[in-house]
């Protein structure tokens, strides 16, 4: 059976995003993320931010998959998961090729997917 046959149980949002729920145990978390950093600190050949976090809006059952974008402008960053990610939280790093000192503001679009029971 298809997510399209499956009944949503519960639907909410709260300042740390949106989060759906199927009968089936399956939940979909998403949000954006303002995120004003210095992308500046080498990391091989490129540069990352400090280290940040989203909290998710529901409690997963575990550690979900996680994906994300960044837009900050003209500018190119990628977002990269720490390997800590949790039922609860996702850390990240933004990461660029490019050194940026000055301070630059991202718009960070992420989702997660995973089982809520």
């Amino acid at each position: 059976m298809g997510l399209r046959k499956m009944p949503i149980v519960e639907m909410g949002s709260n300042s740390n995003g949106t989060y759906v729920k199927w009968e089936n145990g399956l939940m979909v978390c998403f949000g954006t993320a303002t995120i004003s950093t210095a992308i500046n600190t080498a990391w091989g050949p490129l540069f990352e931010s400090g280290q940040k976090t989203f909290t998710f809006p529901a409690t997963f059952a575990a550690a979900p998959s996680c994906s994300a974008s960044c837009r900050a402008g003209g500018l190119s960053a990628w977002v990269v998961f720490g390997s800590d990610l949790s039922a609860t939280s996702a850390p990240y790093t933004l990461v660029r090729p490019v050194k940026e000192n000055t301070t630059i503001t991202c718009y960070v679009e992420w989702h997660a997917i995973g089982k809520w029971k």
